[in-house]
């Protein structure tokens, strides 16, 4: 190890990235859903500051100073950087393996204490009585808010040695413990530093207090089939989270058997707390906590260990705002990042900030990239400094810079985006309420029907659809299938009204189960054609319906310029835009069976010879239109599929039908499909 010193300001940020606990079994609560956009405040522009490694692996706050991890491509190490200048000032490196790291409590007994380290730092009550090193380190224990607490350290774990080392701000070691003991996984330790967690080579999870050198065995759930990994240490020290596998059941197949859990053990008392089958990541070594559920429904759930019944989630303006959240939760704040394309084939980079107390952002700001990426971005680590609102953060496709983004003084938004937590399938009939009264709104801007619930039909063209009561999948929905609808251009669905007056309906079902021999299995959305004006979304599908909503909708566009006759609608002109001698398979069932991938898309050799988006495209002409159309619409216009000039050529082909079919009277220069147009 290679320690450097530099004088400098001193300025660290820090973020730990732990594993929540499944104890989130979901309350009735009156969750609601309003339609809202996110505010942009007048928050300063981001700045940045160079990478100080190739890679950075943590970004962490330590008492205001900021802290960066890094793999400098044979090393791991830690280095103390400036964030107003990124100067390095202090610098550790020379490990082998990848650091476990977390803050303490400055209150090292001397048996630990190495060179000239500074005394013990001693409890006191709040009429300043001292108390014995155990005392106090239970009257932590007792208390969730405690003031004054002692200055922290950093603490680290060397795999390579075993061994426990605690850093001063100057990056120098004041403390080492070496671990004597054979650890099937990372050990861990609690904040107060009393504590040593571990696995054995059996399975046994143990807790050892290492000052005294008395163990025991906790009751973690076993006996497990192989050796269990350790993923966190929560509530002030009281939770220790351990997932592995356990044997259940008599299947002959053996690995039928095995089952995996994440169990939670109450370590004061040795007992289990609760067995999970949630896996979701947990934020927050203290006592609040927050996680993000992914599923069929993504939700930032977040509430405090002493009261588990309250529990809380955040509803953001966009659903991609899902996909990277960090949060801060003993500071109350949550990140996230999204980015917002523009008509004309920009886009923006989001930034926003929250406060888990209230609900509400308390800042905004959007930086366009320009020509220096062309993909959306993404959180890839942050940290925060509660005392100047000051994240951190790196993005994807910047591995050379730091971001520093100041949020202080922000105005905060009027709306809170904070509603009580609702389990994914949970009901709640004035929630439901709520929700339906949202659709007959978006009705009304749209000009087309929605139907929720038992409004739907239970058999449709080809399918059975079960009918959805989840009011989180139901929201979800309405907030896609509005931000879909507001892509078009002003009047669109008016014009998609049949000639008897059936407007274009959508059906907000479960799912589609089919009951036909060329029915897809997998289907999760449906165009009614001559069965009826109808889109049918299956609400318990993964991930983002827009790209769904555009591709049946572009079906409803090929009925009706067909005359609303047959969305399979061919010409000579659509023909020649296909490869010589290439024919479709009109039916979903050949097209599956299909061995070959002529032709179709790939990011790695044929991108300027692609004539399909994909092998589903070459199924029906409708399916080939509807995948651009989906791919025009919902991809980041500069995306690889419209470096093809072939798929060029289609988009440019429906581009012209549809302003043919169409009145486009009040339309805008460009409409929404048409940016990879001007884009190429």
């Amino acid at each position: 190890m290679k320690v450097v010193k530099k004088i400098g300001k001193i300025c660290l940020v820090w973020w730990i990235s732990l594993f929540l606990p499944g104890i989130l079994t979901g309350s009735a609560g009156n969750g609601f859903w309003q339609t809202s956009k996110a505010f942009a405040s007048e928050a300063p522009a981001l700045s940045w500051i160079p990478s100080p490694e190739q890679m950075i692996t943590g970004l962490y706050d330590w008492d205001g100073e900021f802290l960066v991890s890094y793999y400098n491509g044979s090393r791991f190490g830690l280095c103390l950087v400036d964030m107003q200048t990124g100067e390095v000032y202090a610098r550790l490196e020379g490990f082998e393996q990848e650091l476990q790291m977390e803050l303490c409590q400055d209150n090292l007994p001397e048996m630990a204490r190495t060179g000239d380290a500074s005394p013990l730092l001693e409890f006191f009550k709040n009429d300043d009585t001292l108390l014995t090193q155990d005392e106090g380190i239970n009257e932590l224990f007792n208390e969730d808010d405690r003031e004054d607490e002692p200055g922290q350290l950093l603490r680290i774990f060397d795999r390579e040695n075993s061994m426990f080392q605690w850093l001063d701000k100057d990056l120098k070691v004041v403390g080492e413990y070496f671990l004597d003991a054979a650890c099937a996984s990372g050990p861990l330790m609690d904040p107060q530093n009393r504590y040593i967690y571990y696995v054995t080579s059996d399975g046994q999870v143990i807790q050892l207090d290492w000052q005294s050198g008395e163990s025991q065995a906790l009751n973690a759930g076993g006996p497990f089939a192989v050796a269990p990994y350790l993923e966190g240490i929560y509530n002030e020290g009281k939770i220790l989270a351990v997932s592995g596998m356990v044997l259940e059941g008599d299947s002959e197949l053996e690995y039928e058997n095995y089952v995996s859990y994440k169990n939670y053990v109450d370590v004061a008392n040795n007992r289990l707390l609760e067995k999970s089958q949630v896996f979701s990541v947990l934020n927050g070594s203290g006592s609040n906590y927050y996680t993000t559920l992914y599923g069929t429904l993504n939700q930032a759930v977040f509430g405090t260990f002493s009261d588990p019944g309250e529990q809380w989630e955040f509803i953001f303006p966009d659903y991609e705002e899902y996909e990277g959240v960090f949060a801060w939760p003993q500071e109350e704040r949550l990140m996230t990042c999204y980015t917002m394309e523009e008509i004309s084939g920009a886009s923006q980079t989001v930034f926003s900030l929250y406060d888990m107390d209230s609900g509400k952002m308390v800042s905004q700001t959007m930086e366009d990239f320009g020509d220096e990426t062309d993909s959306r971005l993404r959180l890839v680590l942050a940290g925060y400094f509660p005392e100047t609102e000051t994240a951190v953060f790196t993005l994807s496709g910047f591995s050379d810079r730091i971001f520093v983004w100041k949020a202080e003084n922000a105005p905060p938004s009027d709306q809170s985006f904070k509603v009580p937590f609702m389990a994914a399938d949970g009901e709640d009939s004035a929630a439901f309420e709520a929700l339906t009264r949202q659709a007959q709104a978006l009705e009304q801007r749209f000009d087309v029907e929605i139907l929720l619930g038992d409004e739907c039909p239970d058999q449709i063209w080809g399918y059975d659809t079960q009918p959805l009561y989840s009011v989180p999948k139901i929201r979800r929905a309405l907030m896609f299938l509005e931000s879909s609808l507001e892509k078009y251009p002003e009047g669109f669905f008016s014009q998609l009204t049949r000639p008897d007056g059936s407007r274009l309906s959508f059906y907000i079902v479960s799912r589609l189960v089919p009951d036909g021999q060329d029915s897809i299995s997998s289907s999760i959305g449906l165009f009614g054609g001559s069965d009826g004006n109808y889109i049918a979304l299956g609400g318990d599908s993964m991930g983002n319906l827009q790209t769904l909503v555009y591709h049946e909708v572009s079906h409803a566009i090929d009925y009706k310029l067909s005359g609303n006759v047959d969305q399979n609608y061919m010409d000579s002109a659509w023909s020649a835009l296909n490869p010589q001698g290439f024919y479709y398979s009109w039916s979903y069932q050949a097209n599956a069976a299909d061995p070959s991938w002529d032709y179709v898309y790939s990011a790695f050799d044929n991108s300027q010879e692609a004539y399909f988006i994909d092998k589903y495209s070459k199924s029906f002409p409708t399916e080939d239109r509807a995948r651009v159309m989906e791919y025009a619409m919902g991809m980041y216009p500069g995306s690889g599929y419209f470096t093809s000039s072939h798929l060029l050529e289609k988009l440019e082909y429906i581009s012209w039908a549809i302003r043919a079919g169409f009145d486009t009277q009040g339309w805008p220069e460009t409409v929404w499909w048409e940016r990879p147009l001007n884009a190429s």
